[in-house]
């Protein structure tokens, strides 16, 4: 009768360790899941968005560089002399070239800018290293499907954890489990 008690007690524990082996497993994949998504979000955009993005900050630049130009100096006798000459703009004592600097970078995508799109496209494609990047709709499919997933880990781990709890096992809940889960009538857990 002992032995029947001890083997019966050696099997109890043999089921108590697999259970919580299956708990940290359902965990780890969590976690797995929660990098996969943050790894989709962090992911490069594509390179034409990318040449996008820098044509329209061009585009912005040499704009905004030309309406700084004072060309309406040029109508006026006396203020013709200066040209286009961009005063600096000082701050105390001390001169701020910011605005000099951006009105000139203006003008340089003004009439290099074929070359600096060039120059740019080569930069994208080495930082992209053959990757492809992800256009927005590639991005929030892939992040639509990662989360479904980790919703119903999540409904997994907590279905665990009810049949554990109800099997008179200790565990603790994650402190980041999700209140959909944590909350999940019973009928809506998944079967383990």
């Amino acid at each position: 009768m002992l032995g029947d008690l001890l083997k019966s007690f050696g099997r109890q524990r043999a089921a108590a360790a697999s259970t919580h082996d299956a708990l940290e497993a359902v965990r780890i994949e969590i976690a797995k899941k929660a990098r996969e998504i943050e790894t989709i979000r962090m992911a490069p955009q594509t390179r034409e968005a990318a040449l996008t993005a820098f044509d329209a900050w061009a585009d912005q630049a040499a704009t905004k560089a030309v309406d700084r130009l004072p060309i309406g100096r040029l109508l006026e006798a006396q203020a013709s002399a200066r040209g286009l000459h961009i005063d600096t703009v000082m701050a105390g004592a001390q001169p701020i070239h910011q605005p000099a600097l951006e009105m000139l970078t203006g003008l340089i995508f003004l009439g290099c800018r074929d070359r600096l799109r060039e120059i740019v496209s080569d930069q994208i494609d080495d930082l992209l290293g053959g990757r492809q990047g992800l256009t927005p709709d590639q991005r929030a499919a892939q992040i639509a499907l990662a989360e479904a997933e980790l919703h119903s880990l999540c409904l997994a781990e907590e279905r665990l954890v009810r049949e554990m709890e109800g099997s008179g096992l200790a565990v603790i809940r994650r402190r980041d489990a999700p209140a959909y889960a944590l909350l999940a009538a019973a009928v809506a857990l998944p079967q383990v």
